[in-house]
């Protein structure tokens, strides 16, 4: 532990150093456990203040928000990463800088801004986490409570004197534990009707209904007509909690407002979920400004789904164009085949043609086979090439052969596997000389889509030798 602090310049602070010291270097902990000391270094300078701040907004780009650039390691100074919570979460210790031994729970992600959790120090946190952990409690949010058993929390909880951020968290502790009895239940009904703030009623509400509280249908319903953002849907969570019998009627009054895309989708989830899906429910769906395409998912879903509007494949949405057609069944999009395939060279988004694409292949008709395969000599789009190459192959296209041995020698990799791939498939042997030259790329293609990509763990000479394989197996005495 010296030996680290000389080689950065710090001091650690007093609790994490007790901990190392009398307890152990790294071990059991909140999510994966915490590192050891050598691995809590992730970039920065240690002996730099941290430019993290608890006033930072909560949403927002934080190199932005802190003036640095995009590849700076300047937002890693001053801190130490105790723990992974997984993906991009991570818990910091400050060791640096005015907030010298806070916990800082962050997502690099940068989708939100880091949560200064009000533990005083590590050693306060970690025996929390112990404590709560072997009482039983859920402890997917943990770090963003107080150091409060239940007696306590509720008294922070249902104090309209205590500052909002105290309540808050103590509210998180109530939400996470285990059940709580009707004496530490009544305050907390009594704080719920008369309290102001939206948040922090949803918040009481929550606690109430998962422990079995009753009189809270008029509350629920005044308080879900001032709601906001995902509040609407965690007061029609709740109302369903607490088994109010019209928490389907608020769960339609949440759809026909149509108010906000996340609560209007976990909404139509939990409607989903609890097979409590109604065709009104779709049809609102159907209707909204934000919710079309989870709408087409769940109807698809449904036990009676409704008929898709040929409208929503001129939707405004591309994502809506597309699940147009993606969440149909195969027997009702039938018919529908005609439409797309007359709006295909009108459709503006690869994103959308991909998906139609995909869809009007599993129609293994001569007609839907020769669009493809006119589609595909006039695609510009990699991705878009891709689907039609991948349908063709299964269609068995000999009209498409001449198409596929021009791709073999184009400049995207990708499509050069995919042709071979697809010659293999319709086995004709014009393909031959186009797959034998080939048999030199030994490149595992990769196409960058932006935020994901397209490639494969073998060669385009291992593709190419497969096809000539499959050739060989279907022509027998032609090579």
């Amino acid at each position: 532990m010296e030996a680290f602090e000389a080689q950065h310049g710090v001091r650690l602070p007093e609790a994490y150093r007790d901990f190392l010291v009398q307890v152990g270097n790294g071990g059991a902990g909140q999510a994966y456990g915490l590192y050891p000391l050598d691995k809590t270094r992730t970039g920065g300078v240690l002996n730099n203040p941290s430019p993290l701040h608890p006033d930072m907004p909560k949403v927002g780009d934080w190199y932005e928000v802190l003036g640095l650039d995009e590849d700076s390691e300047a937002a890693y100074d001053g801190a130490l990463t105790l723990l992974t919570q997984g993906c991009t979460y991570d818990v910091l210790l400050m060791v640096s800088g005015p907030y010298r031994g806070q916990i800082v729970y962050v997502d690099w992600d940068m989708a939100r801004a880091p949560h200064f959790s009000q533990f005083p120090d590590f050693l306060t946190w970690y025996e929390t986490w112990l404590r709560e952990s072997l009482a039983g409690y859920d402890m997917t949010w943990f770090g963003y409570g107080l150091p409060l058993d239940p007696e306590a929390s509720v008294a922070v909880a249902s104090d309209a004197g205590e500052p909002f951020r105290r309540r808050e968290a103590a509210l998180n502790n109530l939400m996470r534990a285990p059940t709580l009895g009707p004496e530490l239940l009544a305050p907390l009904q009594g704080a719920l009707m008369n309290e102001p703030d939206v948040e922090l009623a949803t918040d009481l509400l929550t606690v109430l209904a998962s422990n079995g509280a009753g009189g809270l249908g008029n509350i629920s319903w005044a308080l879900l007509r001032q709601a906001q953002g995902r509040q609407i849907y965690r007061i029609v969570n709740a109302m369903k909690t607490a088994g109010l019998l019209d928490w389907k009627d608020a769960a339609l009054w949440a759809l026909e407002q149509d108010a906000d895309q996340d609560a209007s989708q976990s909404v139509l989830f939990m409607l989903k979920r609890e097979d409590a899906l109604t065709r009104r429910a779709i049809e609102l769906a159907f209707a909204s400004r934000h919710v079309v395409s989870t709408g087409l998912y769940v109807n698809s879903k449904f036990s009676d789904p409704l008929p898709v509007p040929d409208a929503l494949f001129n939707h405004s949405d591309p994502s809506v164009r597309r699940s147009a057609a993606e969440y149909q069944p195969d027997d009702v999009l039938r018919s529908k085949v005609p439409l797309l395939l007359d709006l295909w060279d009108r459709e503006g988004s690869d994103h959308v043609r991909q998906g139609w694409a995909l869809k009007l292949g599993q129609f293994q008709e001569p007609a839907v086979t020769a669009a493809l395969t006119a589609f595909l000599e006039r695609e510009k789009s990699g991705t878009v090439r891709s689907a039609l190459t991948r349908r063709l192959a299964e269609h068995r296209a000999s009209q498409a052969v001449t198409l596929l041995i021009q791709q073999t020698q184009g400049d995207d990799p990708v499509l050069r596997l995919e042709a071979a791939e697809a010659l293999g498939k319709i086995g004709d042997e014009r393909a031959r000389p186009a797959l034998e030259a080939l048999l030199s790329q030994e490149e595992r293609p990769f196409r960058d889509e932006g935020g994901g990509g397209m490639g494969y763990a073998y060669t385009i000479a291992d593709a190419a030798r497969r096809a000539i394989s499959a050739l060989e197996e279907r022509n027998p005495g032609k090579n």
